[in-house]
């Protein structure tokens, strides 16, 4: 049997190579955001959208932040990351006609930090005009029963238009989480 290597030696290797993962994630993501030429004649030839070069570079960076920080709890690491990458998640209840949304979604949909809750109407509110009509088609088709969905949508919160990409999944018979 072995002799176990001193503590300072295993944090040293611990720290080495969660450093190496570090870089190698965020480097990757990093390529993946500025959408580097190779990357996308990749994903090209795998046959993905072009957009799919931001999802997994932002879940390549969010992976490299969650790595470096293992003295934080969970849910303040996933909230730091999700400032970072300006991710939310929301969720829409269909039963209760309610949306409800993270943090970082009420900072990106323009609302204040304050309010958590709003009627599906209300919500429907700051979606533009022209846009409405995809929120409903899309809530429809949930409600029908499919299992996950993708749109994209413009928002007027007051100071200005932002665009909003969303991906979704229903969970469970009333809920649909969205990011």
């Amino acid at each position: 049997m072995g002799t176990v290597p001193p503590v300072n030696v295993r944090k040293a290797a611990y720290w080495a190579s969660t450093v190496f993962a570090a870089l190698a994630l965020g480097t990757a993501g990093a390529a993946d955001l500025m959408r580097a030429p190779a990357i996308m004649e990749s994903l090209a030839h795998l046959g993905y959208p072009a957009y799919f070069a931001t999802i997994l570079g932002t879940w390549e960076l969010l992976g490299a932040a969650a790595i470096l920080a293992p003295d934080l709890p969970s849910e303040r690491k996933l909230r730091a990351a999700a400032r970072l990458a300006h991710i939310g998640y929301w969720e829409h209840d269909l039963a209760a006609n309610r949306v409800s949304w993270s943090e970082e979604s009420r900072a990106v949909l323009g609302v204040p930090l304050t309010e958590r809750t709003r009627s599906w109407n209300e919500f429907i509110d700051l979606v533009h005009p022209d846009d409405r009509s995809v929120l409903d088609e899309c809530r429809t088709r949930v409600a029908r029963g499919e299992p996950t969905h993708r749109m994209a949508f413009r928002l007027q919160p007051g100071d200005g238009i932002r665009y909003v990409e969303t991906w979704g999944k229903r969970s469970g018979t009333r809920t649909v989480r969205r990011a």
